[in-house]
């Protein structure tokens, strides 16, 4: 049937109508649904509509205003006699559902054809733009990041089957589609303002336009008080007489009393301005610390730190070729008639079992980029991991391109391999080249793929057992340098306490990692067997490795020239670490190969070494057999071309148990190693290591965690953020070393006792509170702060179930050396401990490490919250949550999600656990009143359950407010759900209208409902009128007593029976539903809560966590302003 059958459908005319098409096509924006406009996108909406429904409802009754008015005096009351008969129930309504859902399905796949036209486009768009001209993507907000990955989902749905992934052959058209598809994502998402930038779109720090005006404000206001003051001086200069005119004229002053009013109005005025500004300057901090925490924990730890290095006089970019070109372009070859090389050789082969290459699977992408954080920085292809990760239809074709590019290297494009280098100060002289550290980016794809090669390098060295017990770096399933502290700790203890000797050396290499020679890491894969396949990858793409230095300045950005790297290995790629051990191999062998090593009193075994990657220690039993295996690691080191940092080397010889100053030792090239003597200490591994550790380890760890946290809290997180601060960044401090360092529970619950005083004067906790509930997790109703003393206990259980359970020969002589140390070892705390949990030790041997972990911290959460539920006050809120009408889990979700201010979070804490101190705490407790009546309304006691939500001179204002403020929140999502109003109001600032409807529903506030008969209870919070469906829904919110929110639902329920009863009479309905929307007075929640507001059909738009964010702030406010009543 034809819309305009008067009009011709001439050929002219048709074909118009396709040009017309065609340009909207070409020119409108490329979105998707922009192809029409929202008016003709609606018109075809109600077009189809008309013509699948035949028959429409009859209208349901709507009183207008008049109607309203009942019993008006022109106007007879009418009985039940004179009543007009009811309409007519509407037909029934049988839709034509077949045309309907076919007219779905076509527009679902129209708009699928909408988006692969945008991806072909943009890949043609991206094919032909060079790398430097494309946009960055900058790094979007948590909001943001949601809509960017809705708008991948309709991407990936447009690329499922879709021809041009057929066509993409190589890594350039990989690359090309995904920027594409990134960049369609951001136009979908609408958020080209917030995630797109130019390189010369650079963003310089401004101070705030409103922070300015402000202080000019201020300024201005000091300088009239002044002026004003100075109209007091018997004989004032001429210079004074004119200001005294200008106020006059200015602000109208008659005489002294007027003069004296002005001034105090404008010091006032002037007050006001300055907590003005400081308020805002604290909101504006609080908003930068925690966006920075959420979106980039490192950033922020290096902003508390406050360790940035001011780059005051950079080095020229001259200075900057000059030093690092020898290092990159000084290509060196390792010794190929090295004395040891054949022998080792021959010996590894024979244990060996060579790898096979296999393809890349679309799996092993997918756990490639899981690995990487979204939004690091990028390579030169401006592609962060973030899309290649979501472009999950992607991860096949990206499977079969980089096998294809592993198996062909040569046909590498050389972007690959090319790294952008940023150079970091580390030192304050920051005219000298040499004092800056080189962090390179390399493409996210080429990460990916190395990534992926070098998980199945590990599972080869896994497997053939290539990586000896005496190197820990990338090793798997270790405990990494803890392992080799606890080592190096027994073997010095074993010197130190029977009186033996012992020499040791700590060797440091000079730019280890920028020392390898090419051809060395290549032989060095061939000798340990790993597949042909890798190993000829990385033997052509070596060939093609380079950077470019940059260097950031307030004023300039310096760039080098285009290094290649003839030497070294490339930094920042996946395997340069497993390269790095791989490389280092050898010198095990050789050093164990000597026989040479101090043997342990308790066994036969000697330890000849110990290595974290480039972190080597020696061990002999004299200075003389210490000088040869110094010159096995010396020739080795010669061999492969890499050479000591003499500076950082030393010596410490130990006879009879002490500290003997001996003779440097000399090396064969001139240099000295330096002896130690017995008031010097090495570092070694993060700890100052002699004959044992400093006796100023444990003071020195509990001012740097002390420190940490002082910082944090010095910053504006809020206190979920500030908790998380500490447990990351504080704590790690302290914990690192809880296998070496013998700490006592005493010391140890004193850190804790003077972390939570710290915590006091911060306002992170209540001085009342309990102490318990901040070591809860989040989830189990606490604060989720790690408890020092249970974070100790627990380490040991692990790590004394993680000697006990090894197969290494070496921790294996640790695990022997703890059996007999006593009262102090590892093994006989962890018994104990178990003990205090009510935990097996010996059935704790047969679980894996994350079973033990799991059943430890099941037991200290049981124990914590069953201490907490036998306390009398702090307890009654977790014996509330465990009523069977309590949702605890729900009531629990402010914790997890709070944004809540550090005093407000403390605050409502306290009114859970009432710590606070009213009048009935005060007499009952504390002995120290005989009042506990209520201070305003004097009809109760004073309780804080009373203060919440009892007090009946708070009820029409302050429990009024919030009560309101609740229900703005749900009216907001009401006309967002039925498109009454799109506007994204905030409940804080928002005055619902008492009306607003549409052509299908209208929405009454706190609207009274004329009724034929009187009723008390007519005036529900929300009223829902379905005007198609012949519905009403009776919205009415209350926020009581936690204890009173069962008998408060049925309560609303019944209160407003008769009026459902009414007005399903008086207005024709065919239903009207009662939502009763009740919820504590602190956030708890009744289990039938989400079955009643599924009538409001929300579908998922109303956030628990965001309603009880309203009434505890509500909350908090209420008790704050009730005890600031005398």
């Amino acid at each position: 049937m034809l819309l305009h059958p008067e009009a011709p459908n001439t050929e002219q005319r048709i074909c118009d109508q396709l040009r017309q098409i065609e340009k909207k096509i070409n020119t409108r924006e490329n979105t998707i649904g922009s192809w029409l406009t929202e008016i003709e996108v609606d018109d075809m909406r109600r077009t189809i509509q008309s013509e699948i429904n035949d028959e429409r409802h009859q209208p349901v009754y709507q009183p207008n205003q008049e109607e309203n008015q009942t019993n008006q005096p022109d106007q007879p009351a009418e009985t039940e006699e004179n009543l007009p008969p009811p309409p007519l129930p509407p037909p029934a309504i049988q839709p034509n559902v077949e045309p309907l859902a076919e007219h779905i399905e076509n527009e679902n796949q129209d708009e699928i054809d909408r988006v692969r036209t945008m991806i072909s486009r943009m890949y043609a768009i991206a094919n032909i733009t060079p790398f430097e001209d494309r946009y960055t993507f900058r790094k979007p907000g948590k909001k943001q990041e949601f809509e960017l990955k809705k708008a991948l989902q309709k991407i990936n749905k447009a690329l499922e089957g879709m021809p041009l992934l057929t066509d993409i052959s190589d890594v350039n058209q990989l690359n090309d589609v995904t920027y594409g598809c990134a960049f369609l994502s951001i136009k979908i998402a609408q958020l080209e303002k917030q995630c797109l930038v130019r390189k010369q779109d650079r963003r310089q720090t401004k101070r705030s336009n409103w922070q300015h005006q402000m202080k000019v404000r201020i300024d201005n206001l000091r300088t009239d008080i002044n002026k004003i003051e100075q109209m007091s001086i018997v004989d004032p200069s001429s210079k004074i007489k004119r200001n005294n005119n200008s106020m006059k004229i200015k602000f109208s002053i008659q005489d002294e009393q007027s003069r004296i009013q002005i001034l105090e109005t404008l010091k006032q005025r002037l007050m006001a301005l300055n907590n003005r500004l400081k308020r805002f300057i604290k909101r504006e901090k609080q908003y930068h610390h925690n966006n920075t925490f959420e979106n980039d924990p490192g950033k922020f730890y290096d902003e508390v730190r406050d360790n940035k290095i001011h780059i005051s006089e950079p080095p020229t970019e001259q200075d900057i070729n000059s030093f690092w070109k020898p290092i990159f372009n000084n290509e060196q070859h390792y010794n190929q008639d090295a004395y040891w090389l054949d022998e080792y050789t021959n010996d590894v082969n024979e244990q060996i079992v060579e790898s096979e290459y296999q393809p890349i699977t679309s799996e092993e992408v997918k756990s490639a980029t899981s690995k990487f954080q979204n939004w690091k920085s990028p390579g030169i292809d401006k592609i962060h991991n973030f899309w290649w990760c979501y472009l999950t239809n992607l991860h096949p074709k990206i499977a079969d391109i980089l096998h294809q590019t592993i198996n062909n290297p040569n046909d590498t494009p050389q972007w690959l391999t090319t790294g952008r280098t940023t150079l970091v100060p580390k030192k304050a002289e920051t005219r000298n080249p040499a004092n800056y550290r080189p962090i390179t980016c390399l493409p996210i794809i080429y990460k990916i793929m190395t990534s992926i090669i070098t998980n199945r390098m590990k599972n080869h060295i896994d497997q053939n057992h290539l990586v000896p017990d005496e190197q820990k770096g990338c090793s798997n399933k270790t405990y990494g340098t803890i392992d080799q502290l606890a080592v190096n700790a027994m073997v010095m203890s074993d010197a130190v306490k029977k009186c033996r000797n012992i020499s040791t050396a700590w060797i440091d290499y000079k730019k280890a990692f920028d020392s390898i020679p090419h051809d060395w890491l290549i032989e060095s894969l061939k000798i340990h067997k790993f597949d042909p396949t890798t190993i000829n990858f990385f033997s052509k793409t070596i060939q093609n490795w380079r950077t470019s230095l940059h260097l950031h300045t307030d004023e300039v950005e310096i760039s080098s020239e285009m290094f290649q790297i003839k030497n070294g290995i490339f930094q920042g790629d996946s395997p340069s670490g497993l390269h790095f051990v791989i490389c280092l191999l050898p010198l095990t062998w050789l050093l164990n190969k000597t026989n040479i090593g101090y043997k342990l009193s308790n066994s036969d075994q000697k330890i000849s070494h110990l290595m974290f990657m480039d972190d080597l220690k020696l061990y002999a039993p004299n200075d003389k057999l210490m000088n040869n295996l110094i010159d096995i690691v010396k020739r080795f080191s010669d061999d492969i071309k890499m050479s000591f940092g003499i500076e950082k080397c030393n010596t410490l010889t130990i006879i009879r148990g002490k500290v003997k100053r001996s003779n440097n030792t000399r090396l064969d090239n001139g240099e000295e190693i330096k002896s130690l003597n017995n008031q010097e200490y090495y570092k070694y591994l993060g700890f100052k290591d002699q004959d044992q550790l400093s006796p100023n380890t444990k003071a020195a760890l509990k001012v740097e965690y002390f420190t940490r946290i002082k910082k944090i809290l010095k910053t504006e997180l809020n206190s979920k953020n500030t908790i998380t601060a500490i447990n990351a960044y504080a704590v790690p401090a302290l914990s690192y070393g809880f296998q070496i360092v013998d700490w006592s529970i005493t010391e140890l619950e004193a850190i804790d006792r003077s972390t939570r005083t710290l915590l006091q004067q911060y306002h992170l906790m209540h001085h009342q509170s309990d102490i318990l509930r901040i070591y809860l997790p989040r989830k189990s109703g606490g604060r989720g702060l790690v408890n020092i003393t249970n974070h100790y206990k627990k380490t040991i259980i692990n790590f004394s179930h993680y000697l006990k359970n090894t197969n290494e020969p070496l921790l294996q002589a640790v695990s022997n050396w703890q059996l007999i140390r006593g009262q102090k070892s590892i093994h006989a705390k962890a018994v104990q401990y178990c003990e205090e949990l009510n935990i097996d030790h010996q059935q704790t041997q047969t679980l894996s490490k994350l079973q033990l972990k799991q059943t430890i911290k099941k037991q200290y959460i049981e124990s914590m919250t069953n201490s907490l539920l036998q306390k009398p006050l702090h307890g009654q809120h977790f014996r509330q949550l465990q009523q069977p009408h309590i949702d605890s889990t729900k009531s629990n979700l402010w914790l997890k999600s709070s944004t809540l201010k550090r005093s407000t979070e403390s605050t409502i804490c306290a009114i859970q656990e009432q710590s606070i101190t009213t009048k009935y705490i005060k007499k009952h407790i504390h002995h120290s009143t005989n009042d506990d009546s209520c201070r305003i309304c004097r009809s109760s006691k004073e309780t804080i359950h009373h203060i919440i939500s009892g007090c009946t001179a708070l009820a029409p204002t302050k429990y009024l407010k919030r009560h309101n403020d609740l229900a703005k929140y749900l009216h907001i999502l009401l006309l967002q759900k039925h498109q009454l109003d799109t506007t994204d109001h905030l409940w804080y600032n928002y005055t619902p209208p008492p009306v607003i409807e549409n052509h299908q529903i209208k929405i009454l506030w706190d609207f009274s409902i004329q009724t034929d008969h009187h009723l008390q209870h007519n005036k529900p919070d929300i009223l829902i009128l379905h005007k198609t469906q012949r519905k009403a829904i009776i919205v009415d919110i209350a926020i009581p007593n936690d204890s009173n929110i069962a008998t408060k639902r049925i309560d609303k329920i019944r209160k407003y029976t008769d009026l459902a009863i009414e007005l399903k009479a008086m207005w024709n309905l065919d239903k009207v539903e009662i939502v009763p929307f009740v919820i504590g007075a602190t956030g708890v929640f009744y289990k039938e809560f989400d079955k009643d507001i599924e009538k409001l059909e929300l579908n998922g738009m109303l956030r628990h966590e965001m309603c009880q964010k309203i009434i505890l702030l509500g909350t908090a406010h209420i008790v704050r302003a009730f005890m600031q009543i005398s």
